[in-house]
């Protein structure tokens, strides 16, 4: 009798990892792991921009440099080993283009979008391309005359970011903005819309 009872507990007894082998295969793991990459996310930053500004008016060509402050906030996605990111770029300060016997032209305020497609692999350092759109404020001084005026502008360039800590990175830019439209003040024409070289160095890190 108490043979038979221990034949019949025993299958019973194996039910249990039986129904384990049975259940889905938890991929949470997985999940986090692809979702792990300390290029994914946010970013938050500040830096300097050295600019060249150079126009003409009325056939009066004008050139000189300055620097603006720079923050930066926008995010990123590492999709296999390119790294695509969009921001918003907010630069204030003063660039000044002069013709002594003339006038001078500057700009202060600068708002810029900017998308960018990277070379990430292995998470190193991270050269890329840019294709930029903004706004830029100018004035424009000749002769104890001083007119204001904004204009759109197209900015491509090129990069390189480079890691610091494991959240901190150092970026270094190039890039040329071409005014595109806005340059319309009366009694004052352009033989050459203003442009402007630009070379960023900023320090971010990511959220």
């Amino acid at each position: 009798m108490c043979l038979c009872l221990d034949v019949l507990a025993r299958p019973i007894a194996s039910v249990k990892p039986l129904e384990s082998l049975g259940q889905p295969k938890d991929d949470s793991k997985n999940e986090n792991k692809k979702d792990s990459n300390p290029l994914n996310g946010g970013y938050i930053g500040f830096g300097m921009t050295a600019a060249h500004l150079n126009t003409e008016v009325d056939s009066n060509e004008l050139g000189g440099s300055g620097a603006y402050g720079s923050f930066i906030i926008g995010g990123g996605k590492k999709v296999r080993k390119s790294y695509l990111s969009g921001e918003l770029d907010v630069n204030y300060g003063s660039v000044l283009a002069t013709k002594k016997s003339y006038g001078k032209m500057a700009s202060n305020v600068d708002v810029g979008l900017n998308f960018r497609v990277g070379y990430a692999d292995k998470n190193k350092i991270i050269p890329y391309l840019k294709i930029g759109f903004g706004w830029t404020k100018y004035k424009l001084k000749v002769a104890g005359d001083k007119k204001s005026f904004s204009a759109t502008y197209f900015a491509p360039g090129a990069g390189v970011e480079i890691p610091i800590l494991s959240s901190s990175f150092l970026r270094l830019e190039a890039a040329y903005a071409m005014n595109m439209a806005g340059n319309n003040i009366d009694n004052y024409r352009f033989n050459k819309k203003p442009n402007r070289i630009l070379f960023k160095m900023a320090g971010l890190t990511r959220f």
